[in-house]
């Protein structure tokens, strides 16, 4: 089974900017994350920049890290290295690295092959070519 989750910067004054994981809620007109704890446990939530909301796309890179939408990658290629950033592809229905010489489908990429190195958010220059 799949791990449907979520990430997001926060917007509550007291630690804005802090990336939060959890289920992505959007209730009266708010953006939310929850932290998936039960009921019984104390339910979590705190607002949430909607801009920066990417959800988890059940793929580790070779340091065991979660692999989000909006991060950016380093690909290693049989020929030749990527950097790209992972978007969802509409027309596909899926998750894709897109990188300047175009899109490539994580199911030719292994785990071991790639390496969160940032996200757009956070590290928007990683993306530009030189």
């Amino acid at each position: 089974m799949r791990d449907i989750l979520f990430r997001a910067k926060s917007a509550d004054k007291f630690d804005e900017g802090k990336w939060l994981n959890g289920s992505y809620v959007y209730f009266n007109s708010t953006h939310r994350i929850y932290n998936n704890k039960f009921p019984s446990e104390g339910w979590d939530w705190c607002f949430i920049n909607p801009d920066t909301v990417g959800q988890y796309i059940g793929r580790l890179d070779m340091g065991k890290n979660k692999i989000f939408e909006d991060d950016i990658l380093y690909a290693m290629m049989p020929y030749d290295t990527e950097i790209g950033k992972v978007i969802w592809n509409i027309e596909a229905a899926g998750f894709y690295l897109e990188t300047a010489g175009g899109l490539i489908d994580f199911d030719d990429l292994k785990s071991g092959d790639i390496a969160v190195i940032g996200n757009i958010h956070d590290n928007p220059k990683l993306l530009e070519e030189e």
